[in-house]
């Protein structure tokens, strides 16, 4: 968004002089209406009246500077008529220059004038999300009154959000809630983005590793369609904060470039999500970077208190610095940006608000991802080596969600409200809870601070998440020996392009104990597989028959016949199992002494 300051100088009539302010010898009230068409264009009214407030001047020109550089069919009149307008362009403004023909003399006179242009700059479709941004003011004192009015076609429907918020969805606006930071509104239910990621993995030791990367998961903001992953993975699992983790197997001195592609399906309001008392403790932790057990940190908490009190705190206590964003940063953390404050971007922002939303006994953590800009000066990102973006999001526990917030954007815009109210902009690409540094996000995953950028993002056009696949498989053996368990494992790989949600598998036999049970699985990010054992009392050991097993899972159904064979027909399968159980312990051992690979991590 751009801003609007306007200001207006006034000549006198004996001298030279455009030096007299408005709150000094005249008033100033403004009337704006923004006509939006449904190809984006945008038809401006400004309905003006400048009243004298003294017997020595009286107003002879009028200038305010519209914080638009496109700028078509520009007139204006005042109530002798046509007047003569003057435009000069200067970096993301206009200057607009009036000069009156009529001259109002005496305290209580007045002159009515009308100024129309249109501009492009207004209304922008933006994927399949109509977004209308109108400029604040810098100094409402100037004015009178000043009244903005945005009429939009009826072919736009309700508006998503309308930012500051209005009873009703009123799109009649005043000086005092227009403010500094302007209007922004949209139209749209859900945004629709392609990402292509480049993850770059080297492994520079003689010995077999094991290492990890991060792709973009779902969350109760977002969907993921995760159409290729190339090369396929060893695995991909969900952990305790969301994170979609694929685990690649590396050979001695293997260096390989996986490339993740897909969409990302953005929507305004959160889901439910329920959280853990495992999770809740885990979220009020201290880390690297969140000092919640620094004493200054504690004595801020527990005066803010609440998530809104804490984010106004880090909105207004930080100073955005825009030359650590072409630079090496340095990740502050909580306790040095307080020590200083005016040198933060937005991880500084952040990792405040995680902190003192921690130590305030209120669940925390960090999202690093992708936030789309049009203006990088009021809503600062930089894609130069993929350094993207990072903001905070906290628990609310009576709404049951994690809200996300942005206090880097609501310092950076002047004041648009990032906490009652989000945005279709921010893409989620990784989570830091349980940790404060990791997982690392996409573009972050770097073999040399050289590498060429490994982040696109493009606005899609598909507006709907395909449904869950799944492919079941039982291992189970044919026989066993009576009196000791059954153990199987249920393979359940999810064979499409999204989430496989936690399942119940149902699973039933007529002799085994028990003969009902009910297990739940955990849910299946694209590309993964889970391995769930299943365990039966087979009965006495004299027991020689034939059962059947009988599992369920989604809408599939397994059969599996086993055979059940006396203790002393199959002591040889007992032993068998025995030593494949210590052959599997030998394995688990090796691979847990797997190691990971290190990367760089920048954000702006």
């Amino acid at each position: 968004m751009k801003y609007l300051f306007v200001f207006f100088f006034l000549i006198l009539s004996f001298i030279f002089t455009p030096l007299i302010f408005a709150d000094q010898n005249f008033s100033v009230s403004l009337d704006q209406t923004y006509t939006v068409s449904e190809n984006g264009s945008t038809h401006i009214t400004i309905q003006g009246e400048i009243k004298n407030k003294s017997n020595k001047y009286f107003p002879s020109m009028f200038s305010f500077l519209a914080g638009f550089t496109d700028i078509k069919n520009l007139t204006a009149t005042d109530s002798l008529g046509r007047i003569k307008t003057n435009e000069e362009k200067n970096s993301n403004v206009t200057k607009i220059v009036l000069t009156f023909n009529n001259r109002p003399d005496g305290v209580g006179s007045k002159e009515d004038f009308l100024v129309t242009f249109d501009t492009l700059q207004v209304a922008r479709k933006n994927g399949l999300i109509w977004e209308i941004s109108i400029p604040g003011i810098a100094n409402q004192a100037d004015f009178e009154s000043f009244n903005i009015h945005v009429i939009v076609p009826k072919s736009f429907g309700n508006p998503s959000y309308i930012k500051p918020t209005q009873i009703g969805n009123s799109l009649d606006f005043d000086k005092n809630t227009i403010g500094t930071s302007g209007i922004s509104l949209a139209y749209g239910k859900i945004q629709s983005y392609n990402f292509s990621l480049s993850y770059h993995l080297k492994n520079t030791s003689i010995l077999p590793v094991t290492t990890q990367i991060a792709l973009p998961p779902d969350t109760n903001y977002q969907t993921v369609i995760l159409d290729s992953l190339s090369p396929k993975p060893l695995n991909v699992l969900k952990d305790i904060d969301g994170n979609w983790i694929a685990r690649y197997s590396l050979s001695a001195s293997q260096e390989i470039d996986v490339l993740a592609k897909g969409t990302v399906l953005v929507v305004l309001n959160p889901k439910e999500e329920l959280l853990s008392e495992k999770q809740k403790n885990l979220y009020l932790r201290q880390q690297p970077f969140w000092q919640t057990q620094n004493a200054s940190i504690k004595k801020i908490a527990t005066d803010l208190k609440t998530p809104r009190a804490i984010y106004d705190y880090v909105v207004n206590r930080l100073k955005y610095d825009y030359s650590r964003i072409a630079g090496s940063q340095t990740r502050l953390g909580a306790q040095k940006v307080l020590e200083n404050p005016t040198s933060a971007v937005c991880l500084e922002f952040s990792d405040l608000f995680v902190t003192l939303a921690r130590a305030a006994g209120i669940p925390s953590r960090e999202i690093d991802g992708f936030a789309y800009t049009t203006n990088s000066t009021l809503k600062p990102v930089s894609l130069i080596k993929d350094i993207l973006h990072t903001w905070p999001e906290y628990y609310d526990f009576q709404r049951k969600m994690w809200i996300m917030v942005d206090p880097t954007w609501q310092n950076t815009t002047r004041g648009i409200d990032y906490f009652s109210v989000f945005d279709f902009d921010h893409i989620t690409f990784s989570i830091n809870g349980e940790s404060s540094t990791n997982p690392l996000p996409a573009g972050s995953y770097k073999i040399s601070e050289d590498s060429k950028k490994d982040v696109s993002i493009t606005f899609g056009d598909v507006t709907a998440s395909e449904n869950p696949q799944i492919s079941v498989l039982m291992d189970f053996p044919s026989k066993i020996v009576s009196g000791l368990p059954l153990t199987g494992f249920l393979d359940i790989k999810n064979i499409g392009k999204t989430l496989v949600p936690a399942q119940k598998i149902m699973v039933e036999s007529s002799t085994f104990n028990p003969k009902k049970n009910t297990i739940t699985s955990d849910s299946i990010p694209p590309f993964g597989t889970q391995k769930t054992p299943i365990t039966f009392n087979s009965g006495s050991f004299l027991t020689k028959e034939k059962e059947t097993i009988t599992i369920q899972v989604a809408r599939n159904t397994l059969l599996k016949w086993v055979s059940v064979v006396p203790f002393f027909v199959g002591r040889q399968y007992f032993y068998e199992g025995v030593a494949f159980a210590i052959f599997s312990i030998i394995i688990l051992i090796i691979a847990a002494k797997t190691r990971s690979l290190p990367f760089f991590r920048k954000r702006g």
